[in-house]
């Protein structure tokens, strides 16, 4: 399992919140920096503006992204079959359970 697929498969959403986070942090540093350094040292003025507007835009996307992959978290998510079989399979083997019904 690559590490995409284990972020997109975790059911715990502070796994890809923190890496995305921590990501966007960065990024923000590398863009808040390019803007300085280009208005203070390169005269280009509205590089500082630029990159202001960029990091804003950075962290709406951010918000997005996090959104849609906590979205099942508060919709509800469905079981894997793999799991709903082992459950109905441990069930069916208690002897104080009458009937396991299939939705």
């Amino acid at each position: 399992m690559t590490l995409a697929q284990f972020i997109h498969l975790s059911p715990d959403p502070a796994v890809f919140e923190v890496l995305a986070e921590g990501l966007a942090s960065l990024l923000g540093l590398i863009l808040a920096a390019a803007g300085v350094i280009g208005a203070a040292f390169l005269g280009v003025a509205w590089s500082d503006g630029a990159a202001a507007v960029t990091i804003g835009v950075l962290l709406i996307v951010l918000a997005g992204v996090v959104l849609t992959e906590s979205k099942s978290l508060l919709t509800g998510e469905a079981v894997s079959p793999v799991i709903l079989e082992g459950v109905r399979e441990i069930l069916a083997a208690d002897q104080r359970v009458a009937q396991v019904r299939n939705f």
